[in-house]
């Protein structure tokens, strides 16, 4: 069988990383199919190990702006598919390829986001909002599956699009074990963080920064930990500018209350350096108001190091008993899980061990296995 993966859509952060993981876990398991993979010029380095049985198509051909990128997306690449003989398709950008499923042919459509039908006006561009909304709608129709990244997205998706349960299929992601493991920050590690001005003891959040993110929240709950309860620690946010005007928002903040050199927001670190910057964190922030999964808690959990993390959206269903919930709408309720955290050691050791547990619980490998079994049941319905 051949099957098309059309990952024109990945951007950065945990899109390239299910991207990657993804196809690199389903070529060690299979050896049987072949795939013809789509990705943009900036992820073309994650395809240079895939094995021989996966054929990337020349990305020069592909326009880089994003709604060129849609129009060829929707109109040009259906025809590339259907010339090649595709079997069946996958599609990673939550908006199915209705031109080539329409006449009846089989595609999964992977919807890895919620935000645009959740909180659409934490978002930027209401046309993107607009396009994306429109087009899972639709999908819901035209594609033979739909996959969400968990049991919350799932409901969220029934009830707003009003799609059948036994259409949408669960994929959690996994998490790189081999990586994302206590460990020590060596010299060159050190090295580079300091860089950025991270100095420990710190409070840890990684994400990328845009509204939904909370991270405005979370600074105001920090500003009242520092002035009562004088605890020494940096907050550190690691992750993407993707909303400038926020950060400039969060930057106001910020000096508006003194905390210049308390607060100290990244952009981008390098992946390698991850690991060690979680695993010397003193505890782990996630104050984010929508997941549809909330990578970051696991691999933090898989350092070592406690997590607090907001008591709605997926969150609970994630991080289960191995974390410290809040409220993230009330900046108090996130003092008071920072608070208790940092005051408990006995406290921390548990989440610590009670997190390293459920780590183990996602895997990479169970993933590529389960989106096989949904290829082959497509595949069997076709």
């Amino acid at each position: 069988m051949l099957i098309g993966i059309d990952a024109l859509a990945i951007g950065f952060s945990g899109g390239r990383t299910f991207l990657r993981n993804l196809l690199s876990h389903i070529g060690r398991i299979d050896n049987t199919n072949r795939y013809l993979v789509f990705v943009s010029s900036r992820n073309l380095f994650l395809m240079s190990a895939l094995p021989s049985n996966f054929e990337v198509w020349n990305v020069d051909s592909v326009p880089s702006r994003r709604w060129s990128r849609a129009l060829w997306e929707q109109f040009k690449l259906p025809l590339i598919l259907r010339k090649a003989s595709v079997d069946l398709v996958i599609t990673l950008g939550s908006v199915d390829l209705f031109a080539y499923s329409m006449p009846g042919l089989p595609t999964i459509v992977v919807i890895q986001l919620n935000q645009n039908w959740m909180v659409p006006y934490m978002l930027s561009s209401r046309l993107r909002n607009w396009y994306l909304n429109a087009g899972v709608r639709l999908s819901c129709s035209t594609a033979s599956k739909i996959v969400v990244m968990s049991n919350t997205a799932k409901r969220e998706l029934i009830e707003t699009f009003g799609v059948r349960p036994d259409k949408v299929q669960v994929l959690y992601y996994g998490l790189d074990s081999s990586l994302f493991k206590p460990q020590a920050v060596n010299r060159e590690t050190h090295a580079e963080l300091s860089t950025y001005g991270v100095r420990e003891p710190y409070i840890l959040s990684i994400s990328s920064v845009t509204r939904y993110k909370n991270h405005l929240n979370l600074i105001k709950a920090y500003a009242r930990l520092k002035a009562d309860h004088r605890i020494p620690h940096q907050l550190v946010i690691v992750g993407a500018i993707d909303q400038s005007a926020y950060y400039q928002e969060l930057i106001g903040y910020v000096e508006s209350e003194d905390l210049t050199a308390d607060v100290i927001i990244t952009d981008f670190i390098p992946h390698e350096y991850l690991p060690a910057l979680y695993s010397n964190a003193a505890l782990y922030v996630f104050p984010s108001l929508c997941e549809t999964f909330g990578m970051t808690q696991i691999e933090a959990m898989a350092c070592g190091i406690p997590v607090i993390t907001s008591n709605v959206s997926v969150m609970p269903e994630i991080c289960g008993d191995a974390a410290v919930y809040f409220d993230p709408y009330d900046p108090d309720s996130i003092v008071e899980a920072i608070s208790t955290v940092l005051q408990n050691e006995e406290l921390q050791k548990e989440l610590s061990i009670s997190g390293l547990e459920r780590a183990k619980l996602f895997s990479w490998e169970k993933n590529a296995v389960r989106m096989l079994q949904i290829v082959e049941a497509v595949a069997g319905e076709s």
